[in-house]
């Protein structure tokens, strides 16, 4: 998840992850955890 965040501009992944959950509800690695439902992807 940190190759992601930095990908992303973001230089604290903890930072990242906060806005994450913010966001969508639940922290990457709940997200990745749950796998990637079909119509998710776009």
């Amino acid at each position: 998840m940190s190759d992601i965040a930095l990908v992303a501009g973001f230089s604290d992944v903890s930072y990242f992850n906060r806005l994450f959950r913010a966001r969508f509800g639940d922290t990457p690695r709940e997200v990745r955890r749950r796998g990637v439902r079909q119509d998710d992807r776009e």
